[in-house]
Order: C-alpha cells, then sequence, then structure tokens
C-alpha cells in the first residue's frame, strides 16, 4: 500500500516538534474532477450516498452549502443535506457548493481526524484569482475522506463510482495519507506542512500548482488531460483513455490491456472506467506514463507492500513546473 505521507519520518519530525503523542492514523480519501457541475442537489446525493457508504451518515456535523461561490457558507444539520439530496431544501437549489464533513479525536489538534467532504463548482481562475470568462462555468472538484479499515482500495471503488454515476466525473483517484499531514487539504492546494525540510516544500508546491493546473481549466483543454499521478485506483473518462501518445504507440486504454501487469480496466458508466493496480503494477508503470509525459506529478513514494530492496528510484524526485 502507498501511503504518500510515508516519504517523512512522522514520528521522528513530531518529537522534535515536541508533539510527544503522536501516532498513525491513516485517512483514505477520494479526489474528483469534471467538466459540468450536474447542480446541488447532485451534489448532495453524493455527498449523503458517500457518507453512507463509509458509515458516516450521522458524524459529519460540519454541513453546509453556498449559494455562490464567493459567499460565505449557510451552515445547516446534516439531515438537512439530505434533504437537499430530495429537492426539499428552499435557497439551497442553486448552491454552488456542498459538504459535510467532521473530526474525531481529542482537543489536542495533533490528536484530531477529519473526515467526509463535498463537491464544488468554483469558477475557473488564474493564480492570481482572475476569473477566466472563456473556461467551462461550470466545471466541479470534490472529494471524501473516511476512515482506513483495511477497505481501502474497495470503498475508493464504491465512491469513485458514485461519483461517476452521480456527479458525471471524469478523472478521480484514491489516495492515503496521514491524519498529520493534512489529507482534508490535498485537492484543495496545501501540502502537508509536517517541517520545514525539502520533501515538505515539495509536497505543499505539488499541490499547490495542482491546484493552479485544474482551477485553470488546463486539465481539459491541454492537448490530452494529464493524470495527477498514477494511484491504485483511478478514474478516467474517454478524454484519458483515447488520447493518442506517441510514448505509447497509440491509446492509453490499448497500452493498459495490451500486455499483463498493468493493471485492469472495469467500466463504471458511459465512456468511464476504472483503472485499478497493484504496488507491483503502480511501481512498473508510473515511469513509463511518466515518460510519456502524461503526469503532472512524480513525488517520492515508499510501497508497503513491496520489499525495500525492489523499491527503485522515481524517475524524478518532484515535478513542479
Amino acid at each position: 500500500m502507498f501511503v504518500m505521507s510515508d516519504i517523512f519520518d512522522l514520528k521522528q519530525i513530531t518529537e522534535k516538534r515536541w508533539i510527544w503523542n503522536w501516532r498513525e492514523r491513516l485517512v483514505g480519501g477520494i479526489a474528483i474532477h469534471g467538466t459540468d457541475y450536474p447542480g446541488a442537489e447532485a451534489a448532495a446525493r453524493f455527498v449523503v450516498a458517500a457518507a453512507e457508504v463509509c458509515g458516516l451518515q450521522d458524524q459529519l456535523p460540519a454541513a453546509g452549502y453556498k449559494v455562490h461561490w464567493d459567499e460565505l457558507s449557510a451552515h445547516v444539520e446534516q439531515s438537512a443535506i439530505s434533504e437537499l439530496a430530495r429537492g426539499t431544501l428552499p435557497g439551497a437549489s442553486q448552491a454552488d457548493c456542498v459538504y459535510a464533513e467532521g473530526s474525531q479525536g481529542s482537543v489536542n489538534a495533533h490528536d484530531v481526524v477529519n473526515y467526509g467532504g463535498g463537491v464544488d463548482a468554483v469558477p475557473r481562475m488564474l493564480a492570481d484569482h482572475e476569473l477566466i470568462n472563456d473556461s467551462p462555468s461550470r466545471a466541479f472538484d470534490g472529494d471524501f475522506l473516511f476512515p482506513l479499515d483495511g477497505q481501502g482500495p474497495e470503498r475508493a471503488e464504491i465512491l469513485l463510482r458514485l461519483a461517476a454515476e452521480i456527479l458525471g466525473a471524469e478523472y478521480g483517484y484514491y489516495f492515503v495519507r496521514d491524519a498529520f499531514a493534512n489529507p482534508q487539504f490535498y485537492l484543495r492546494g496545501i501540502g502537508g506542512p509536517v517541517d520545514r525540510s525539502r520533501l515538505a516544500r515539495a509536497d505543499q508546491a505539488e499541490a499547490r500548482l495542482w491546484n493552479e493546473f485544474v482551477r485553470s481549466g488546463e486539465l481539459w483543454n491541454g492537448p490530452w488531460p494529464q493524470l495527477r499521478d498514477i494511484f491504485a485506483v483511478n478514474l478516467l473518462s474517454e478524454r484519458h483513455l483515447w488520447a493518442d501518445l506517441e510514448a505509447l504507440d497509440g491509446r492509453l486504454d490499448t497500452w493498459i490491456t495490451t500486455e499483463p501487469g498493468r493493471g485492469r480496466l472495469t467500466t463504471v458508466g458511459e465512456d468511464r472506467v476504472l483503472w485499478t493496480l497493484t504496488d507491483d503494477e503502480i511501481h512498473a508503470v508510473r515511469p513509463v506514463l511518466w515518460d510519456a509525459t502524461l503526469m503532472r506529478t512524480c513525488m517520492p513514494r515508499v510501497y508497503r507492500d513491496l520489499p525495500y530492496a525492489r523499491q527503485r528510484p522515481d524517475p524524478e524526485t518532484c515535478r513542479v513546473d
């Protein structure tokens, strides 16, 4: 299992910061992107369904919505998100953002684990927050965090399937991160400020630059959509699968299915598939897809399910262009 925060020695870092009660708390999460926001009711249906799948249906008290992306949130009870999903919450049907979140742990900020998530249709904009008038105005992004109890990949597959079916999401991925490394910000452009090391700075830069890349509209407007990285579970659309890549001698879906050891494709909706890989397979295909310029990022990795002796260095430590 690839845990993103394993690039850090968190035990040593927390001891240096005089955080003596640290213990590993892994959080699973999915992130999603799409070009056509289906509306607040669909967003609420996804959040409600995701909470039920993850056993969090009554544990996400910080719920709410924004009618417009640059306004303050309207805070509501978690049950109100279910009302919105049924179309019975007046005033929220035009919301650009819907969320339900919660936390578990003590009052100590370093002992809290965050779960839940949401969907938002923030307009595409440049790094300086200037709106892009000719971009898809209703593109959307979302995420959902859940307890990691041995069913991470299976749960991620269900959530990504729901995202494709309910929201029409076109790209998504499953990630695992220690709670101390702020997994709730992974999609939002904030890395894990665990210390001031080169790795931590690179981690923060990757998150920020991916967020800027997505918010600028380039995820869909480039020659072909790029992957953030290769994960154990990836939601792909025809935009990814049908791109003709010279380095792969053709389409990505053809390359995946031509030889064993490149993962499995499972149809989850019209022009949507789940691409699932083992650690061995990720380890083998990641350098190839990096060379094919299909990936935005190639951060260092530690694979828990692979013997250390088999873990050769990645092509580059990170990509932050």
